[in-house]
């Protein structure tokens, strides 16, 4: 059942968004959720470090190539490299809260995509945000250290089946029953124009 329920997620683009080693996520390069979420942690970043035009610049280089899977250095190893050790600090003093801002904004995002198949009441919505909140937040935590590729994966793996775990949890039977079939359907019919999702290309080649 798990795989089931994944493996159709995956393809149908409905889960939570693949991430690579610093939690910025990677996938369709030209999925809506993922040019919203770039945009917006690109104006965070200038906002709150006083970004210069040319640094803000490396950086939506590299946030572009993790877009599109081709990322050697993470978001973060861009900006230690080109931020003044003060921009740096702040970097880190505001990273907690700046995490728990974007775990909000993907749970709200993955929520959306739960509604519009499940028909969520609003008790029901509120759950499942308050429980993505969560999960991806500590998802985001975990990327903090250094991690092998294996291991990165095998988490992703863990973070799904903690979502499908926390809606078992708040659908209700007939619910989760459409889900399932949902899920059936997407395997046995997939996307014709969802490119494969490959977590090696996404992830750093030095990992």
């Amino acid at each position: 059942m798990r795989k089931l329920l994944l493996g159709s997620l995956i393809l149908a683009g409905l889960t939570c968004i693949v991430f690579g080693d610093d939690q910025t996520p990677v996938g369709r390069a030209d999925s809506p959720v993922l040019q919203a979420y770039f945009t917006r942690e690109l104006g965070q970043l200038q906002r709150e470090l006083a970004l210069t035009p040319e640094q803000a610049s490396q950086v939506k280089v590299a946030m572009e190539a993790t877009r599109h899977g081709t990322a050697t250095k993470t978001v973060a190893q861009v900006l230690q490299e080109v931020c003044t050790p003060a921009q740096f600090a702040a970097w880190e003093q505001m990273r907690l809260p700046f995490e728990r801002r974007n775990a909000a904004a993907m749970a709200d995002a993955a929520t959306d995509e739960v509604d519009k198949t499940m028909y969520l009441s609003a008790k029901q919505r509120q759950q499942v945000e308050a429980a993505f909140s969560q999960i991806e937040l500590a998802n985001r935590i975990f990327h903090y250290s250094a991690h092998t590729k294996a291991e990165v994966e095998t988490h992703l793996s863990d973070v799904a089946e903690a979502r499908e775990n926390a809606l078992a949890k708040i659908l209700t039977p007939g619910q989760l029953a459409k889900r399932t079939q949902i899920a059936q359907a997407r395997l046995a019919n997939p996307l014709p124009d969802m490119p494969e999702l490959s977590l090696a290309a996404a992830l750093p080649s030095d990992r």
